[in-house]
């Protein structure tokens, strides 16, 4: 994306680097959602304003919501922010029964229970010795996982392999 600098994943020491060779013009820095609530939940460090979006309504509708402490959200003055969505009565309410939903059903601590059973079984077929699985790696956040896969230059690699493990 143009005007953006991007940092390896996990690499403090790259955003360290780049705060240093250009800190005079960088006023904030965007963190992947994905990492951005893998710091949070898991390694003790809390940002000053989270986005949310989509899940909100279990994406029937467009909603999003903006957290932050007050400490930041006071210093927003009115018109001074604005939203496509914002003040959608309807929006408001499919949100707020999502989050219910969410709730009530145990989703967050589900997806801990089941990203846990597809980490071990994707680590048995890795130990089984299914070609091409390099790596399975998680951290506890649910069912969002990474496969490495051996690049062998075959297009369809992982698709194939998918097919060949239900087939057999």
């Amino acid at each position: 994306m143009p005007g953006f600098s991007s940092i390896p994943y996990a690499s403090p020491a790259a955003l360290a680097a780049e705060l240093e060779r250009d800190g005079a013009n960088i006023c904030a820095f965007m963190v992947e959602p994905i990492q951005g609530e893998l710091c949070s939940d898991h390694d003790d460090v809390r940002p000053d304003m989270m986005v949310l979006g989509k899940v909100l309504s279990g994406d029937v509708l467009p909603v999003a919501v903006v957290l932050a402490d007050d400490k930041v959200m006071l210093t927003v003055r009115l018109g001074q922010h604005g939203s496509t969505y914002g003040g959608n009565p309807l929006g408001c309410k499919v949100a707020t029964t999502g989050l219910e939903v969410l709730r009530e059903e145990k989703l967050a601590e589900n997806t801990q229970v089941r990203g846990r059973q597809l980490r071990e079984g994707m680590d048995r077929l890795r130990a089984e010795g299914c070609l091409g699985i390099l790596a399975v790696r998680g951290r506890g956040l649910g069912l969002l996982d990474a496969i490495v896969i051996e690049d062998d230059g075959a297009e369809n690699r992982a698709w194939d392999m998918c097919l060949a493990r239900h087939a057999g």
